[in-house]
């Protein structure tokens, strides 16, 4: 299988991902207190597969993510 062309360009060792999902029709649902406290047990158990999330925001009808991989 050939290999894409602009692969090196976009692989590094460590790489940072970003993320921002929205909720379904814009609904302001991220925005409890309840949802605060599920989406941070969610990430202690991403640690746990050696998925990291550095950073976050929950805003009433998004969230954004920054995701870093350590080795």
């Amino acid at each position: 299988m050939e290999r894409l062309r602009r692969l090196e360009q976009v692989h590094v060792a460590n790489p940072i991902y970003f993320v921002t999902c929205r909720t379904e029709a814009r609904r302001a649902f991220l925005a409890r207190p309840q949802v605060h406290a599920a989406f941070v047990q969610f990430c202690q158990e991403a640690a746990r597969r050696n998925i990291f999330v550095g950073r976050y925001i929950l805003m009433p009808d998004h969230a954004r993510l920054l995701d870093r991989r350590y080795k």
